[in-house]
Protein backbone atom coordinates (compact mmCIF):
# COMPACT_ATOMS: atom_id res chain seq x y z
CA UNK A 1 0.00 0.00 0.00
CA UNK A 2 2.81 2.45 0.89
CA UNK A 3 4.54 1.78 -2.43
CA UNK A 4 1.26 2.52 -4.20
CA UNK A 5 1.01 5.89 -2.41
CA UNK A 6 4.56 6.77 -3.42
CA UNK A 7 3.79 5.91 -7.05
CA UNK A 8 0.74 8.18 -6.95
CA UNK A 9 2.66 11.24 -5.76
CA UNK A 10 5.82 10.57 -7.78
CA UNK A 11 4.55 12.59 -10.81
CA UNK A 12 4.29 15.65 -8.55
CA UNK A 13 7.55 15.46 -6.62
CA UNK A 14 11.23 15.11 -7.39
CA UNK A 15 14.03 13.88 -5.17
CA UNK A 16 17.65 14.57 -6.01
CA UNK A 17 20.26 14.30 -3.28
CA UNK A 18 22.19 17.15 -4.94
CA UNK A 19 19.27 19.59 -4.69
CA UNK A 20 18.15 20.88 -1.28
CA UNK A 21 19.93 17.94 0.41
CA UNK A 22 17.65 15.35 -1.19
CA UNK A 23 14.49 16.79 0.30
CA UNK A 24 11.33 15.89 -1.69
CA UNK A 25 10.46 18.94 -3.80
CA UNK A 26 7.47 19.86 -5.87
CA UNK A 27 8.50 18.87 -9.38
CA UNK A 28 9.91 21.76 -11.40
CA UNK A 29 10.57 23.88 -8.30
CA UNK A 30 12.99 24.09 -5.40
CA UNK A 31 10.11 24.20 -2.91
CA UNK A 32 10.23 21.38 -0.36
CA UNK A 33 7.00 19.46 0.16
CA UNK A 34 7.66 19.66 3.92
CA UNK A 35 7.68 23.46 3.71
CA UNK A 36 4.19 23.55 2.21
CA UNK A 37 2.93 20.95 4.69
CA UNK A 38 4.33 23.11 7.50
CA UNK A 39 2.61 26.22 6.11
CA UNK A 40 -0.70 24.34 6.02
CA UNK A 41 -0.21 23.15 9.60
CA UNK A 42 0.34 26.78 10.64
CA UNK A 43 -3.06 27.73 9.22
CA UNK A 44 -2.16 28.93 5.74
CA UNK A 45 -4.72 28.11 3.09
CA UNK A 46 -4.03 27.06 -0.48
CA UNK A 47 -4.66 30.57 -1.82
CA UNK A 48 -2.05 32.02 0.56
CA UNK A 49 0.49 29.39 -0.48
CA UNK A 50 -0.27 29.89 -4.18
CA UNK A 51 0.11 33.67 -3.78
CA UNK A 52 3.52 33.24 -2.14
CA UNK A 53 4.61 30.45 -4.52
CA UNK A 54 2.91 31.10 -7.88
CA UNK A 55 4.94 28.34 -9.53
CA UNK A 56 2.98 25.75 -7.52
CA UNK A 57 -0.17 24.21 -8.89
CA UNK A 58 -3.24 23.84 -6.64
CA UNK A 59 -3.88 20.34 -7.95
CA UNK A 60 -0.35 19.19 -7.20
CA UNK A 61 -0.42 20.64 -3.68
CA UNK A 62 -3.72 18.92 -2.93
CA UNK A 63 -2.56 15.59 -4.35
CA UNK A 64 0.73 15.49 -2.49
CA UNK A 65 -0.74 16.66 0.82
CA UNK A 66 -3.67 14.26 0.65
CA UNK A 67 -1.43 11.30 -0.09
CA UNK A 68 0.98 12.32 2.67
CA UNK A 69 -1.87 12.47 5.17
CA UNK A 70 -3.08 9.03 4.06
CA UNK A 71 0.48 7.76 4.45
CA UNK A 72 0.66 9.11 8.02
CA UNK A 73 -2.59 7.33 8.87
CA UNK A 74 -1.22 4.08 7.43
CA UNK A 75 2.00 4.51 9.42
CA UNK A 76 -0.04 4.88 12.62
CA UNK A 77 -1.98 1.72 11.77
CA UNK A 78 1.26 -0.17 11.13
CA UNK A 79 2.43 0.79 14.61
CA UNK A 80 -0.62 -0.70 16.33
Amino acid sequence: MKKNLLNKIRPYISINRNVVNGEPLFKGTRIPVSFVVEQLSLGWNLKDIKKRHPELNFYHIRKVVSFLSIGKKLKKLDGM
